[in-house]
């Protein structure tokens, strides 16, 4: 029987792939790293509307983040895909 934590786990990673928008984000990131700034102009998204987005992958697990000066870098985390 899955416990709580894992049941928890689950829901947010569904709800993390259930939009189009964020299939899209995770495609654009499987072949290596990017800024905000260049998904932003692949999926022509306003920033406030991929920030939403990026949260709710990160708060899910799917992806990390790494600050670079002004910028944030995004990646796939490989151990949600392991």
């Amino acid at each position: 029987m899955p416990t709580t934590t894992d049941l928890t786990r689950a829901a947010a990673l569904f709800h993390a792939l259930s939009d189009e928008t964020r299939l899209a984000v995770i495609g654009l990131l499987r072949d290596g790293e990017h800024c905000v700034c260049d998904l932003q102009g692949a999926l022509d998204a306003a920033q406030s509307r991929l920030s939403f987005h990026l949260k709710v992958l990160k708060d899910a697990g799917v992806v990390t983040d790494r600050k670079d000066g002004r910028w944030v870098h995004y990646a796939l985390d490989p151990d949600t895909f392991a």
